[in-house]
């Protein structure tokens, strides 16, 4: 799956003669990530949910934009792969006493982006991801250390906002909605399974060349 997000992205960014040079756009951004997960626990059919706090880090990445109509920038199809550092954080109730979830990701989303105003664009498309790692750091033991349990691959949707400024400076906002379980925890003797889907709000700069 690693091999094939990046063989992908590379196609992308060599088939430029397709799309035409001179109309296709590059760009770099990296921000804040808000990150959290929809958890269930599911036991003998009935499913408990629970409330964690987000995870508080970053995401950098790189895409393409390809216009999709001949009036500049209106439409365009946009590629991206991203270096994306989600999970949650379990706050118990002394003060100070934390267990933190590292669930970071690559990530390659696609979506059509849409201008809605003059410098102002509407984002909306899919995500594919592979977990690079998933890592667990607790308030006693604040050296982060391997966990199991995950399954490599997620995939889901997302919606968001981008502003342009006429010198290629852009703000962007968005939200990914996981779809998919990547929770391979289950106790089949005991009837317990988990169920872990990403959710995760971005807010960051960007530069397009």
């Amino acid at each position: 799956m690693k091999k094939g997000v990046a063989i992908l992205f590379i196609l992308l960014m060599t088939s430029s003669s397709n799309f035409g040079q001179s109309s296709m756009k590059y760009f770099v951004k990296g921000g804040l990530n808000l990150s959290n997960t929809n958890f269930k626990m599911i036991e003998r059919g009935v499913s408990s949910s629970r409330e964690f706090d987000n995870r508080k880090s970053f995401y950098v990445a790189a895409g393409i934009n390809f216009p999709l109509t001949e009036v500049k920038d209106n439409i365009l199809l946009q590629v991206q792969l991203v270096y994306s550092e989600q999970g949650w954080v379990y706050n118990y109730t002394e003060p100070g006493d934390f267990t933190a979830h590292e669930i970071n990701q690559i990530n390659l989303p696609i979506y059509l982006k849409t201008r809605v105003l003059h410098n102002f664009y509407l984002n909306i498309g899919t995500y594919l991801g592979y977990v690079v790692h998933s890592k667990e750091k607790t308030s006693d033991n604040p050296n982060r250390f391997e966990i199991e349990g995950y399954k490599n691959f997620d995939s889901g949707l997302l919606a968001g906002f981008e502003y342009h400024f006429n010198f290629g400076l852009f703000l962007e906002t968005k939200y990914m909605f996981g779809l998919s379980d990547i929770s391979k925890v289950a106790y089949p003797t005991s009837f317990i399974e988990h169920s872990y889907k990403n959710r995760v709000l971005q807010i960051g700069l960007g530069y397009t060349f």
